[in-house]
């Protein structure tokens, strides 16, 4: 009797330790696996739910290699989920609100994949990496867009403070607008955007852009970069060193 005590004991422990295992595999089954898409919809509502938070940022311009520009920076917050405040070292520059950028990565003219899980540096939260490619024609179209509202907004301004546009005004404006013509009857664009995301407060920590654009101008092919680096930190006024990365 001992011995099939014994024995039966055994059995029963046996037999946890599969339906315990059995049990561990289904949720693990049974728990969604996010995909790219899904860490960057979690991430924009998380941004979209944060009362307050602030960023900073730098853009640096090369052309075949070379820097065409002194990098600018630019600093900024949100205050009432909403309300935008940008510092900037150029003198004319277009930001978009943080979340509008993610609600633009999560569209569907983005290919999202999975680049790594890691650790953040200073705070030590775990962290996913996720790597954005836009289409190429919807890249070119949202760019030709931007280039054309710059002239634009160029074409109103008053050089002088006259009042009136002067006549070399006029036709330097039209020269400009031919050459943005043809350069955009060559124009190549490629644009990629890596986010890194703090999966347990599910809000972005850093954006990275970078875009490549190819064209022709007088007759010569001509090659530019454009990289665009976003730190977001104090998150509901907590302060962080996250900018000093």
């Amino acid at each position: 009797m001992k011995w099939l005590s014994k024995n039966r004991k055994k059995a029963l422990v046996s037999i946890v330790v599969i339906a315990s295992s059995i049990a561990l595999a289904g949720c693990s089954i049974m728990k969604p696996r996010l995909e790219a898409k899904d860490w960057i919809s979690l991430a924009y509502a998380g941004l979209e739910a944060t009362d307050h938070y602030e960023f900073t940022g730098s853009t640096s311009i090369e052309a075949d290699g070379y820097s065409m520009m002194k990098p600018f920076t630019f600093q900024g917050k949100v205050t009432d989920h909403n309300q935008l405040t940008v510092q900037s070292s150029a003198e004319k520059s277009q930001y978009s609100h943080p979340s509008q950028i993610l609600r633009q990565l999560k569209a569907d003219n983005y290919e999202a994949s999975i680049v790594e899980f890691g650790k953040d540096p200073e705070t030590s939260a775990s962290t996913v990496k996720i790597k954005l490619d836009e289409l190429s024609e919807s890249a070119k179209k949202r760019w030709e867009e931007q280039l054309k509202d710059q002239l634009k907004e160029i074409a109103v301004s008053l050089p002088d403070g006259s009042g009136s546009h002067t006549k070399e005004w006029e036709e330097e404006l039209k020269r400009s607008e031919e050459q943005l013509a043809a350069m955009l009857g060559t124009l190549q664009v490629s644009s990629s955007t890596a986010v890194v995301i703090d999966t347990a407060r599910m809000l972005p920590l850093k954006l990275n852009e970078y875009t490549q654009f190819q064209y022709e101008r007088d007759g010569k092919l001509m090659k530019e970069v454009r990289r665009t680096v976003l730190h977001l930190h104090s998150f509901d006024g907590r302060a962080s060193n996250a900018m000093q990365r």
